[in-house]
C-alpha cells in the first residue's frame, strides 16, 4: 500500500498534513487512522483465510511525504503509535522538488540566497521509490502489486482485494480505478487514449467540446473519472528509474518571492509557474493498462475544501465526506439485516468491518435510530 501524503490542509484552514485532519466523524478519527485501521482489518481477514496467526501477516504501508509534511507526519505517526501497526511495516519517504519559475522563465528566489522550491507532483513517486530504497524494500518482502492512492479520499479501500485479484488475473502492469463522471464541469481528470496509448487528461487540459461530448445514449463520451487510485506491478515500477520519461505540467500559482530590495513579497494573484509530474503519465509505457470502474457512492468522497458557513453545503468538504461515509455505512447495516432510521451521522469502525463482512452476526434483526451521531 502506497499513500501519497505530501499535501497540507491549507484549504481546510490547517497547516498540518492533510492526513492528520479530523473531518468531524463521531469517532474523531483522522484520515490516517481510518486508512491504518482498514489495513489492520485486512490483516485479520488474511490471517483468517490463511488459518494463520495475525503476527505472520505483513501488509507494509509506504507513506510518501513532501518537505512540508515529512517531519510532522512522522511525528504524528509516532505519537499515535503507528495506529496499532508494526513500526517495521511503515516506511516513510519524500518526493522530490523543483524550482518555481517566473512567467518569463527565471528562477523564483524565496530569499536573497535561497531558491523557491515546490514538490514535483505525485509523478515524482517513481524516482522517489528508487532513491529512498522503498522499491528495494518491496522486493525484499516479495511484494508483487502496489496500491497507490491519495490521502484525501475518506472512502478509499486500501489494498482492495477485488482490485488486486483483477490485476493478478489480467497479468496487469497498471490498473486504474475510475468512477463514472456525469457532470461535465466536475473537476476530475478522465481516462482517454492519447496518441493510441492509454492516458489521463486533467480537467484543466481538456477542451470544453470534449468534456461535454455525449454519445447516442446521452452519456458523456469521456466519463471514466480518475480518482487517484492506481495499482502497479512491482516489476513495472522497477523499470522506471528516472523522471525523464514523464512530461511536466504547468501550474500557475501565487508564490512568495524576494524583490530587488531584499523584501519578501506575498502576491495575491498567480505570479509563477510550478512544474509538476503526474503519476498517470507513465500509463503510455505499457499496453497492460486496465480501467476498473467502481461505485462512486461506496469508493470516492474527497476532502479538499473547507466546510461552508451558515449551513451552506460545499462539495468535497469534510461535511460531505462524513455524509457519504454515513450513507455507505448505513447501507451496509441494512444489507446485514438491520433496520436503520434517522439522519444523523453513522460510522462503522474499520476494525469491525472492511466492507460489510461480519456485520450480519452483530446487527441482524436490530433496530438502530440515528437521532444523534452513532459509531
Amino acid at each position: 500500500v502506497l499513500l501519497m501524503a505530501g499535501g497540507q490542509g491549507t484549504r481546510l484552514c490547517s497547516s498540518s498534513p492533510k492526513g492528520c485532519y479530523d473531518i468531524g466523524l463521531p469517532s474523531h478519527k483522522c484520515l490516517f487512522q481510518l486508512q491504518a485501521e482498514r489495513i489492520q482489518r485486512l490483516k485479520v481477514l488474511a490471517a483468517k483465510q490463511a488459518k494463520q496467526s495475525i503476527t505472520s501477516v505483513s501488509l507494509p504501508w509506504y507513506v510518501m511525504t513532501s518537505i512540508a509534511t515529512h517531519e510532522a507526519t512522522m511525528k504524528y505517526f509516532q505519537e499515535k503509535m503507528y495506529f496499532g501497526l508494526p513500526q517495521k511495516d511503515v516506511f516513510f519517504f519524500m518526493q522530490g522538488e523543483l524550482p518555481a519559475l517566473t512567467f518569463d522563465g527565471k528562477i523564483v528566489m524565496s530569499s536573497t540566497s535561497k531558491v523557491s522550491l515546490a514538490p514535483n507532483g505525485n509523478g515524482g513517486v517513481f524516482e522517489a521509490l528508487h532513491k529512498s530504497g522503498a522499491l528495494a524494500d518491496m522486493k525484499s518482502r516479495n511484494v508483487e502489486y502496489i496500491h497507490v492512492y491519495g490521502v484525501d479520499n475518506v472512502l478509499v479501500k486500501v489494498a482492495d482485494p477485488s482490485l488486486l485479484g483483477f490485476a493478478a488475473e489480467q497479468h496487469a502492469d497498471i490498473v486504474n480505478k475510475v468512477v463514472i463522471k456525469t457532470d461535465p464541469k466536475e473537476k476530475v481528470g478522465v481516462m482517454v487514449y492519447k496518441n493510441g496509448k492509454p492516458s489521463v487528461v486533467e480537467y484543466s487540459e481538456i477542451s470544453e467540446s470534449m468534456s461535454t461530448m455525449r454519445d447516442t445514449h446521452g452519456d458523456l463520451v469521456y466519463s471514466a473519472a480518475n480518482i487517484v487510485q492506481h495499482l502497479f506491478s512491482r516489476t513495472f515500477l522497477e523499470k522506471l528509474i528516472s523522471n525523464s520519461l514523464l512530461e511536466y505540467h504547468i501550474a500557475r500559482k501565487a508564490v512568495p518571492y524576494v524583490d530587488e530590495s531584499g523584501a519578501i513579497v506575498t502576491p495575491q494573484q498567480p505570479n509563477a509557474i510550478k512544474l509538476e509530474m503526474f503519476v498517470f503519465d507513465v500509463f503510455y509505457l505499457t499496453d497492460k493498462v486496465f480501467a476498473f470502474a467502481v461505485d462512486r457512492d461506496t469508493e470516492f468522497s474527497a476532502v479538499k475544501n473547507a466546510n461552508g458557513v451558515n449551513g451552506a453545503i460545499v462539495a468535497d468538504s469534510p461535511q460531505t465526506a462524513c455524509q457519504f461515509l454515513s450513507q455507505y455505512h448505513t447501507s451496509l447495516l441494512r444489507q446485514a439485516g438491520a433496520s436503520v432510521s434517522g439522519s444523523s451521522i453513522l460510522e462503522i469502525s474499520p476494525l469491525v468491518s472492511y466492507e460489510g463482512e461480519g456485520l450480519e452476526e452483530i446487527v441482524k434483526g436490530k433496530t438502530i435510530t440515528l437521532d444523534a451521531p452513532y459509531h
